[in-house]
């Protein structure tokens, strides 16, 4: 329905929305299937990764990260490294959510679960 077409945008339905509304919305934020790759997925192997509003996932499996982690925007760097060799350089600038105190870590990618982990033995 269109509701929940505008709620997968991250639209909210409202009352006396047009369908030009939904249209504007679209090109403001087009699907993943109308934007460049940033590169081959390190999970599936066989989808890409494109960029939404707040995170890069894969147009193909279940793969999906956050743009911003720990209070750390991701560098487009470090979404290459993730991408391409499953891991980050050493990042100095995340915040622990429960002390609020400064951590350097790498971020990793583990395949067989999709997730993007820290990895904090400087390897």
């Amino acid at each position: 329905s269109f509701g929940y077409s505008l709620r997968k945008l991250g639209l909210r339905e409202t009352r006396g929305g047009s369908v030009h509304d939904f249209i504007d919305a679209i090109k403001q934020n087009p699907p993943a299937s109308t934007q460049e790759a940033l590169g081959d997925c390190p999970v599936c192997k066989t989808g890409k990764i494109y960029t939404s509003k707040y995170s890069y996932m894969c147009g193909n499996c279940s793969f999906k990260f956050s743009k911003e982690i720990c209070a750390y925007v991701l560098s487009p760097k470090d979404v290459s490294g993730l991408i391409e060799s499953g891991k980050t350089n050493s990042i100095d600038g995340f915040v622990s959510t429960k002390t609020q105190k400064k951590f350097t870590a790498t971020l990793k990618v583990v395949p067989e679960n999709s997730k993007v982990i820290f990895d904090f033995s400087g390897k």
